[in-house]
């Protein structure tokens, strides 16, 4: 692949932007939800999809601008999870920059407190630790103006009031897509974004101390400037010895292929082994990705081969965005 800066050209101007988030469906195994912007609209729309044949239901959602009142911001990013027993899709909504906001956009359409910690950009990642009772939290990463800074910061929504916190991170890409995961097992919270080199970072958010941010090494295959990003944790299971963490990122060059890495979860990550380090997912018939469309993963246990499923677009042309699903088998990612 070309490291070349003449190879990286800008996708289609982000007009064309598509924001896009999965969740399981919680009433079938092999289906999940895509929350996604409206081509048209650019509001808040749902495509019911199927993990066995990838066939889409039809999407419910404002199809015109007309019904949308606070649209998705431009590029922008959209993150679901689990909380408080329903599914919650969060975004940053606003035309302007001094207009954005948080938003929870489903169930309901209503702003989150983020008052003195206004978006400056429309990137945005969540998680929930999916506990009961008091214990119940949830967590946003989104690009906010601390002093006259722009900051990556973390917004813990509890039972109490919000608690807004910048990340000790200074070096960060100002156009970087965000994205975080959580590990269950040891209650840690890793956030993913793109530095000012454009490598990929992974910051362990419960440290919060520059000494817990980790790098994966893009010499020879960089990561696209502004990439779309996603990431999944693998459990220890028969295809894995030790629970892993992987990072999906599009390439550098004109053909702007789908990469991902991994390591082996501990206090420290190291991307550093021939099986850790950036490698093409679709190993044939490889698919350029659009980068200022959005990405975005889960783990499909419940398939005879277990395996990642990635969901990024190959063509924004269309009159209503249609991602594509990228399948990696859990078997082939560390071998």
């Amino acid at each position: 692949m070309s490291t070349g800066q003449k190879d990286d050209k800008e996708d289609p101007k982000p007009a064309k932007m598509a924001a896009v988030t999965v969740i399981s469906n919680p009433l079938a195994k092999d289906k999940v939800f895509l929350f996604q912007s409206g081509a048209v609209s650019n509001g808040l729309r749902v495509v019911p999809q199927s993990l066995l044949d990838f066939a889409s239901k039809e999407p419910l959602g404002p199809k015109d601008a007309s019904s949308v009142v606070r649209p998705i911001t431009k590029p922008g990013q959209l993150v679901s999870m689990v909380f408080r027993d329903s599914i919650n899709v969060y975004g940053i909504t606003g035309k302007e920059q001094k207009d954005y906001q948080v938003e929870l956009l489903s169930p309901v359409q209503s702003p989150v407190d983020s008052e003195g910690f206004q978006p400056v950009s429309g990137a945005i990642a969540g998680i929930s630790n999916e506990k009961e009772g008091a214990e119940e939290k949830a967590w946003l990463y989104y690009i906010w103006n601390n002093n006259g800074t722009p900051a990556i910061g973390e917004l813990t929504i509890s039972n109490g009031p919000p608690i807004h916190i910048p990340l000790h991170v200074t070096d960060f890409n100002q156009s970087t897509k965000l994205y975080a995961v959580y590990d269950k097992e040891h209650d840690t919270r890793w956030v993913i974004y793109q530095s000012t080199n454009n490598e990929i970072n992974i910051l362990n958010a419960n440290k919060n101390d520059k000494k817990y941010v980790f790098s994966i090494d893009t010499t020879d295959d960089r990561a696209h400037p502004g990439t779309p990003l996603a990431a999944v944790i693998l459990p220890s299971s028969k295809q894995l010895t030790d629970a892993r963490i992987v990072v999906y990122f599009v390439g550098t060059g004109a053909s702007k292929h789908l990469y991902s890495a991994n390591s082996k979860l501990a206090k420290q990550l190291y991307f550093d082994t021939p099986n850790e380090q950036p490698t093409v997912v679709e190993k044939e018939n490889r698919r350029s990705v659009i980068t200022t469309a959005g990405l975005t993963a889960i783990v499909d246990e419940d398939h005879k081969e277990p395996r990642v499923v990635v969901f990024g677009l190959t063509d924004i042309n269309t009159a209503e965005y249609a991602f594509n699903s990228f399948v990696h088998p859990v078997a082939s990612i560390t071998s």
